[in-house]
């Protein structure tokens, strides 16, 4: 929670911004999570996990970023986009550990590390290719007023 609520205040901020905290929560975690597969001890494991939680801690609040809707909907429930990221993250609760314990029986647990960092380290890319067109917008509406 603490963790969570000081990625909010950096994502509200012009400097920062959400796009620059989702990125470096997706690349963070996908870090945290390729060594899991190399643990010798239980221990380790929860140590990492809880690094994993700590930069994944971040990406809800960023993601639901009030702030950058116009303001005509600001006073309305109907988000826009809340609708596609509920239903994305329920879609990804049921059908992330069934393709993880598929990939865990056939090529094995460690299996399953590698393929959570790639996919990780693969949305950070497609944040990153997101951000650039609300990157240059904002930047081209900063010039003109």
């Amino acid at each position: 929670m603490l963790i969570a609520a000081m990625m909010v205040l950096l994502a509200n901020t012009d400097r920062v911004g959400s796009w620059k905290v989702i990125t470096s929560c997706l690349v963070l975690t996908g870090l945290v999570v390729i060594p899991q597969a190399f643990v010798a001890k239980w221990w380790h494991l929860a140590s990492l996990r809880f690094l994993m939680g700590m930069s994944l801690a971040g990406l809800p609040p960023s993601a639901f970023n009030w702030e950058s809707l116009p303001p005509r909907s600001a006073g309305t429930f109907h988000r826009p986009h809340a609708w596609v990221l509920q239903s994305a993250q329920f879609f990804g609760q049921v059908v992330g550990p069934l393709v993880g314990g598929v990939i865990g029986v056939h090529p094995g647990l460690r299996a399953v590390f590698f393929s959570s960092g790639a996919l990780l380290f693969l949305c950070s890319a497609l944040a990153i290719a997101a951000s650039r067109p609300h990157r240059s917008a904002m930047r081209d509406a900063a010039m003109c007023g």
